[in-house]
This record gives structure tokens, C-alpha cells and sequence, in this order.
């Protein structure tokens, strides 16, 4: 039986994801960072949402038409992606990596502007009472905005961009801006194809994925113009 942190059980946190933090800095004053990890099947389609499945208002707060590529074609899913590809057992079979940004909602689901803190938004490391593994992250430098926790090693004591990320799935949603087609795919080929059960071999597969940190506490950083919308 696993034993969470009294503290975590308070929110809705996920369970830890485990990778490498970077920084993407081309001009003196736009930086963004980013983590890289990997993430079952199970974990892709629940955690990660496309555009279409997070609340209304998020249309005008922050512009959907420059934050995401297109409207997802579903019958072009269906078609090429589900039935064309991945339930094609003869077609080599991989996608890549998923650029995911995470974006602050308020109790009521509703996206909000900006991630603000709240009470309890700091769960205990490690994750589960006896992991090893996580406790170590408690060592490392820790980074909160909303209900984000996030983990990296110094790069100075030889930690090499390692890092750890959760968040309160209450109040952030993981969505889709690169890969909006790829995992839509996934979540029909998970839900109607296989009714919501893999086979062994299936289990195995990992999706790649770019989670990005727009937050200036996570070192987020964007020329202040007005105007501006978060895809520029």
C-alpha cells in the first residue's frame, strides 16, 4: 500500500515526473525555460489536455488563435493517425516529443492570467513515505508558482540539469500547444481502440515530452510590450 505525505494528500498533486531542466536564451531578454522528461501511455492521455478540454475562458484570456497552431481535425485523426498508424501493426510506430504548457485555473477550473500561491501548494519530499529516490530531491533547489513544485540540481555541484516536476491538477492544466493532433490520436486510440487496456508490450511505450515554465519564478523571462499575448 502506498503511503503519501499527509501534506500532499491536501491537493491534487500528481505523481512526480523526473528529467532535466533547460533554458532556451537567444536574446538578452527573453528567456524560457523548459523540462524534458518521459511519460507512460495512462499518464499521457490523463494528464496532458488539449486545447478543447480545459474551461471556455480560456479563449479570452489568452488567445487561442496565437497560442495554438489550428482546431484539431478530428475526422483526420481518426482516419490517418488512429486507424491509419497506430492501429496499423505494420507501420513502424513513434512520435515526437510534445511541447506542453502549463497554465494556472482557479478553484472553479476557470483559467486564470497569472499562477498565484495558496495554502498548502508546497507538498512534502519525498512524494511517498520510503522512496529513496525522491527524498533525494529534497536536497535540490526548489522553485513554487501556484500549484507547481519544481525540483532541479545545483549544475555546480555536478548535477547536470537533473529535475523533478508535480503539479496540483485542481489548478494547473498541462496543454497541448505542439503535438495537439499526436495526442488527441492517443487519447481516441486509448479510450475507444484498446477500451482503456494495454497490453504488456504496450505498457512499455514512454511519450517524450517539453513541458514549458512560463512563470518568471521558474526564470521565465519576456520583453514587457503591451499587447504582447503569450505566444509572442
Amino acid at each position: 500500500m502506498i503511503k503519501v505525505n499527509a501534506s500532499a494528500a491536501r491537493h491534487n498533486y500528481n505523481r512526480p515526473l523526473y528529467g532535466n531542466a533547460g533554458e532556451f536564451t537567444l536574446s538578452r531578454n527573453v528567456t524560457v525555460p523548459y523540462f524534458t522528461t518521459i511519460i507512460d501511455i495512462k499518464r499521457a492521455v490523463s494528464e496532458l489536455k488539449t486545447h478543447e478540454q480545459v474551461a471556455p475562458s480560456l479563449e479570452q484570456i489568452y488567445n487561442l488563435k496565437e497560442l495554438f497552431q489550428r482546431q484539431i481535425d478530428h475526422k483526420r485523426v481518426e482516419r490517418d493517425l488512429v486507424d491509419g498508424f497506430l492501429k496499423n501493426p505494420q507501420k513502424i510506430k513513434f512520435f515526437n516529443s510534445l511541447t506542453i504548457a502549463l497554465l494556472p485555473k482557479a478553484e472553479d477550473g476557470h483559467i486564470m492570467p497569472k499562477f498565484d500561491d495558496y495554502e498548502g501548494n508546497d507538498p512534502q519530499v519525498p512524494w511517498v513515505l520510503g522512496d529513496t529516490f525522491d527524498e533525494g530531491f529534497a536536497a535540490t533547489v526548489k522553485t513554487l508558482f501556484g500549484g507547481v513544485q519544481f525540483h532541479k540540481a545545483d549544475p555546480e555541484n555536478s548535477g547536470h540539469g537533473i529535475a523533478r516536476l508535480r503539479w496540483d491538477v485542481d489548478r494547473v492544466d498541462a496543454v497541448a500547444v505542439d503535438g495537439q493532433h499526436r495526442l488527441s490520436a492517443l487519447q481516441k486510440w486509448y479510450d475507444k481502440k484498446r477500451k482503456k487496456a494495454l497490453e504488456i508490450y504496450e505498457q512499455n511505450t514512454r511519450i517524450p515530452i517539453i513541458i514549458l515554465l512560463l512563470d518568471p519564478r521558474a526564470g521565465f523571462k519576456a520583453e514587457n510590450k503591451s499587447g504582447l499575448t503569450i505566444k509572442s
